[in-house]
């Protein structure tokens, strides 16, 4: 299927719901662009659970659903060889996104992703009036 078709089919899908989060959700009070270190063996994000995010689309007559996978802050919701800023460096230690895909997708719910370039986490990231690190 070319670039094009899929366009169009996703413009068919109708409704849909996004669950946008990062690292910083699992830690209570800290918002998306404070400069706090969030180490991701500290946090305990234990009550995810993909069976009631599908139960809430499903009530919602959402067709598909969008997974942020990697925020800005680098942090990333599935299992990689590339970093250890993980979800499964976690107490929940499970690569959230394999259960996400697999979950919806049983339940003829479609899947997407957002993934973001930005790497906040990363050593050689540029540190621009943006980042969460600049001195104010």
């Amino acid at each position: 299927m070319n670039g094009y078709k899929k366009q169009i089919e996703f413009l068919d899908w109708e409704y849909g719901m996004f669950f946008h989060f990062g690292i910083r959700s699992f830690y209570p009070g800290h918002v998306d662009w404070d400069n706090k270190d969030m180490p991701p063996e500290r946090s305990n994000p234990t009550e995810l659970d993909c069976e009631q995010w599908i139960r809430v689309a499903k009530e919602a007559g959402a067709t598909y659903a969008i997974l942020t996978t990697k925020h800005h802050e680098g942090f990333c919701l599935f299992d990689s060889k590339y970093t250890d800023y993980k979800i499964t460096n976690t107490a929940f230690g499970r690569d959230l996104v394999k259960e996400y895909v697999e979950a919806f997708r049983a339940e003829g719910i479609k899947v997407g992703f957002y993934y973001s370039l930005i790497d906040w986490h990363h050593p050689e990231f540029t540190i621009d009036h943006l980042h969460p690190l600049k001195v104010r």
